[in-house]
């Protein structure tokens, strides 16, 4: 039968009084969010989404910033961040700077050998 839902049954009655078993279809519970993403995805926190302040670009930098999160931070370029939203650098740039003053997120600048620029480290502040 697949993945389809059990069915119970109730008995029925047939020509010489025997009783069979016939089958009811019963409402299956919808899937949860758990059951329907099983695959790679990121999650933006309640505190981001009903942050009045955080608009729209700000969400969805902060959706492409836990996307790259890992132990260590996240090191996505501001080219990279501007590729993934469809935003252009300047609205990252004051996107990223929206999401620092309100706590959402830490910038570290980061310099490789010879003070050159290095992409920045982002450290995500779940919940704050």
């Amino acid at each position: 039968m697949g993945n389809r839902p059990q069915k119970r049954v109730r008995p029925r009655s047939v020509d010489r009084g025997l009783s069979v078993l016939a089958p009811i279809s019963v409402p299956v519970d919808p899937p949860t969010l758990a059951e329907r993403y099983t695959g790679s995805y990121c999650r933006v926190p309640n505190s981001v989404v009903d942050d009045d302040s955080i608009d729209a670009y700000g969400m969805a930098v902060y959706a492409v910033l836990a996307r790259h999160d890992g132990p260590g931070g996240c090191f996505p370029s501001i080219a990279t961040i501007a590729r993934k939203t469809g935003c252009s650098k300047p609205t990252v740039r004051k996107a990223l700077s929206t999401l620092a003053s309100a706590g959402h997120i830490s910038i570290d600048k980061q310099y490789s050998s010879g003070s050159s620029r290095a992409p920045n480290r982002y450290v995500l502040h779940w919940g704050g």
